[in-house]
């Protein structure tokens, strides 16, 4: 069984959603654990401060910790062999790394992402990414009401106040 494992600086929670305060590559990160441990995979994030154990039985995070100290972190590992340091992965890496195609097990493909970009350019109220967005959903051939109704979530997430959802 591969193993992915994310040795990671100290944070206040596990999934980035402390309270009032998101941290929104936390909570891609954890989406993204998930998703690997349906696919069979042995994947989990080790805080450092916390499992020093861990770090101590790895050369390789050893080295990089030794070497780059709180900079080499995240430090991203698979199979025992640092594949990168100082930053977390995109899902686009992660599954090239596992020589899996991104699509596999997913409902996430282009059409998904241009309504999310829809909505999300709307919400941080961004013409031209909202322009760019429009164009990849057009052309993935989603309906104008689809388009229209990804535009009306990022309307709502834009005038939604802290907790407004909770």
């Amino acid at each position: 069984m591969k193993t992915f494992v994310v040795f990671d600086k100290e944070a206040c929670c596990a999934d980035g959603i402390c309270g009032d305060k998101i941290d929104p590559l936390l909570v891609v990160l954890t989406a993204q654990l998930k998703w690997l441990k349906e696919q069979g995979i042995n994947a989990r994030r080790i805080v450092c401060s916390t499992k020093s154990r861990s770090i101590r039985q790895n050369a390789s995070v050893k080295a990089a910790l030794k070497e780059r100290g709180a900079a080499a972190l995240p430090l991203i590992v698979i199979d025992g062999r640092v594949v990168q340091s100082g930053s977390y992965p995109v899902s686009e890496q992660i599954t090239s790394w596992l020589g899996r195609p991104a699509s596999e097990s997913s409902m996430f493909d282009s059409a998904a992402g241009a309504l999310a970009g829809v909505a999300a350019s709307v919400a941080a109220n961004c013409g031209l990414g909202l322009s760019l967005q429009i164009a990849k959903a057009e052309k993935a051939g989603l309906p104008a009401g689809d388009i229209a109704r990804a535009a009306e979530v990022g309307l709502l997430i834009s005038a939604a106040k802290a907790c407004d959802f909770c």
